[in-house]
């Protein structure tokens, strides 16, 4: 089994030009390990302490673009989807969040721009009649820039109601009836609610989809 999933990876990733060989193999030797085990995460994948620090570095190496290593996979899927009847090409957009790391750079605003992260547009290729998924043929990550002259948030539309309701520069009016003290609460409440239900569902990493 082991020799299958080597000769897979090197099908698909053994023509990488990733700057230099030892970048080449270990693309193929990633591949492998997470082939074996689809499901699990990187460290688990990895098995043992060198070969995740491995990972890392290639995976965070300035020379090395996702697209020259996406490149050999989604050649070869292109080409093995040629080879049958018919065939889906099913694309999908995938929000990856990553708003709970507020120290990463190079990502953008996502979901309802509140969150941070990145977009994944991914294109799967199903065989039909062999009932077999032959991979991604097509990937893309996109960032969205950053939105000029933002619309305030309803959080702060809802302070500025406040405070307008209050008086200018924040001088407290008199005491209102109880009805308008529950409105204006009843508001605050209903924002506090739409704002906490923005979820954004983060998918796992396209090696896990093979």
């Amino acid at each position: 089994m082991e020799h299958d999933e080597r000769a897979w990876a090197k099908a698909q990733w053994g023509t990488c030009e990733l700057g230099n060989t030892q970048r080449d193999k270990r693309a193929v030797e990633i591949g492998m390990r997470m082939a074996a085990q689809p499901g699990a995460g990187l460290p688990e994948q990895m098995g043992n302490r060198a070969m995740l620090k491995g990972a890392y570095r290639l995976l965070n190496c300035w020379d090395v673009s996702v697209g020259e290593i996406w490149r050999p996979h989604h050649e070869a899927t292109r080409q093995a989807a040629g080879q049958v009847k018919r065939v889906l090409f099913i694309q999908d957009w995938t929000t990856l969040d990553y708003s709970h790391h507020p120290h990463t750079q190079g990502i953008g605003p996502v979901g309802s721009r509140r969150q941070r992260g990145m977009l994944l547009h991914s294109v799967l290729t199903y065989a039909v009649e062999e009932q077999q998924i032959l991979g991604l043929a097509y990937g893309q990550v996109r960032v969205r820039p950053e939105r000029q002259g933002a619309r305030p948030s309803p959080n702060t539309m809802a302070a500025n109601a406040v405070r307008a309701w209050k008086g200018e520069r924040g001088r407290p009016r008199p005491a209102r009836s109880a009805q308008r003290r529950r409105e204006v609460n009843g508001f605050m409440s209903l924002t506090e609610k739409v704002t906490c239900s923005n979820i954004c569902r983060c998918a796992d990493s396209w090696a896990k989809t093979l």
